[in-house]
């Protein structure tokens, strides 16, 4: 997420994905694993880390929120 975690906006867009995914069947701890990390926009570095973290974990899904965040995600081969 290319928000702070503190921030009200980044919280409630996480709040709303995980409702629209628990309306589909999907419940967090029982059929999905979301594993969320938040960095204030424009802190390359931890956007940086933070992918490598995520693709480290090898999910079957990376959700970006924004374009930034796409660009500064590492390959996996």
């Amino acid at each position: 997420m290319a928000y702070a975690e503190r921030d009200p906006e980044g919280q409630t867009s996480v709040a709303t994905f995980r409702q629209g995914l628990q309306k589909l069947g999907w419940t967090e701890g029982s059929n999905i694993r979301i594993t969320t990390r938040w960095t204030d926009p424009g802190d390359v570095e931890a956007t940086q880390q933070f992918a490598k973290e995520l693709v480290a974990l090898q999910p079957d899904l990376i959700l970006s929120h924004t374009t930034p965040t796409i660009f500064v995600c590492p390959s996996k081969g």
